[in-house]
């Protein structure tokens, strides 16, 4: 589809195009910050003039009429934004208007996006008559400040304006305003946004530093990546041990579902067929073949048979991977450490050192306790490990790289 522009964007896209091609290295090393600084106000700049116009496309229901869809839906399904920044674009968008200070520091390139958003975040809850001044004072500590800062600023600018008699009133306040959202993603992952309450907070960033510490050399996760993985181990650590409804609490259970032609015409073949089949967790999110072995390591494995339609033929009963006794005996053994070695990250998964997928028994001598990290590296990126009467635990990685463990090295 041929989109006719107008000549100032078509000529904002030659000097775009014209900027792509230049190289900073061209640029001498004493100008490079000072072009950087001016790159972030024009891109503040563009990012109001997005508002601007959505603003309009919003007043005239541009989409409802050309889309049949409405603002924040046209951003989701055509433009593929998350939601909860379509949300944020569209309500910046319709009240920007009644902000003038925040919507010239914006438009000129002065404050971002985010400190827009921000500061009329911030001042929902500020009286009518005390709005000038209020947002003003944000606007001026805008420039010297990260936006997470700005929150932080109304409750002393309150209490001095008399708005809050104190900060008793001002806490009140803050703790209704608590909350998380969990968003789905087109791809199946989670998208998530809210606020927490400092005390909250506070033990969240503890636990997520302590478990998402890097678990040695061979440790290539980034830092968000790490602190993604430490939220699954505190899920994970409370669904294993709290005291919750026996139907929510039983390990997790992966079902694989086959149609019956292929469960009969390759019923020899089973493992390797049900090895490279996707999975489908009960939410209708995929996950790759190797996360699904890794879910199903210490899994309770039901087959379901399903015949063309997709309605159930037969379901067999569930068997559990490691009994109880073995669990314990394997975390004795291991002195409650992870079985790779130098790891110092708790264990959370019991894991079959033949897979019992190919066959390996639920026995003492095929059990090994895992940290999330090198479970994942065991399932998901290439790694083996074997048991070695003299040396604990060996594993191997994809390049042939050897990390013996000594039984006693915990």
């Amino acid at each position: 589809m041929t989109v006719c522009v107008s000549p100032a964007l078509a000529e904002l896209q030659a000097a775009v195009a014209r900027f792509v091609a230049a190289d900073v290295r061209d640029t001498p090393e004493a100008h490079r910050l000072g072009e950087q600084e001016v790159l972030l106000g024009i891109i503040n700049q563009l990012r109001a003039v997005e508002v601007h116009r959505l603003e309009v496309i919003d007043n005239d229901e541009t989409t409802v009429v050309d889309t049949g869809r409405a603002t924040r839906s046209w951003l989701i399904e055509e433009a593929q934004v998350n939601p909860g920044e379509a949300t944020k674009r569209v309500r910046l968008a319709r009240a920007l208007a009644a902000h003038p200070l925040v919507d010239d520091a914006f438009s000129a390139g002065n404050i971002s996006f985010e400190h827009a958003w921000a500061i009329i975040t911030a001042m929902r809850p500020v009286p009518v008559e005390f709005h000038d001044i209020v947002e003003r004072a944000l606007v001026d500590a805008a420039h010297a400040c990260p936006p997470y800062d700005i929150g932080e600023m109304i409750e002393p600018l309150l209490v001095a304006c008399g708005v809050e008699s104190s900060s008793d009133e001002a806490h009140v306040r803050r703790l209704n305003r608590r909350g998380l959202t969990i968003a789905r993603t087109f791809d199946g992952l989670r998208a998530v946004s809210g606020l927490l309450t400092p005390d909250v907070a506070e033990a969240f960033e503890t636990a997520l530093d302590v478990i998402g510490q890097r678990a040695g050399d061979d440790d290539d996760r980034t830092h968000a990546q790490r602190q993604h993985d430490a939220v699954g181990e505190l899920a994970h650590h409370y669904l294993a041990h709290a005291a919750i409804p026996a139907v929510r609490g039983e390990r997790p259970r992966v079902v694989v579902t086959i149609d019956y032609d292929s469960l009969v015409s390759r019923l020899h073949d089973r493992a390797n067929q049900l090895g490279e089949s996707w999975g489908h967790l009960p939410s209708g999110a995929v996950v790759s073949p190797s996360t699904a072995r890794r879910l199903a390591c210490d899994a309770e494995i039901i087959p379901a048979v399903l015949n063309a339609r997709g309605d159930v033929l037969d379901v067999a009963i569930a068997s559990r991977s490691f009994p109880t006794a073995v669990r314990r005996a394997a975390w004795l053994e291991q002195k409650g450490r992870c079985a790779f070695p130098g790891c110092r990250r708790p264990p959370v998964d019991c894991h079959h050192i033949v897979w019992w997928t190919n066959g390996g028994p639920s026995t003492l001598e095929n059990a090994a306790w895992l940290c999330a990290f090198h479970h994942w590296l065991v399932h998901e990126r290439g790694w083996t490990m074997r048991r070695d009467p003299e040396r604990g635990f060996v594993f191997t990685g994809p390049a042939g790289q050897v990390r013996p463990r000594h039984p006693e090295a915990a």
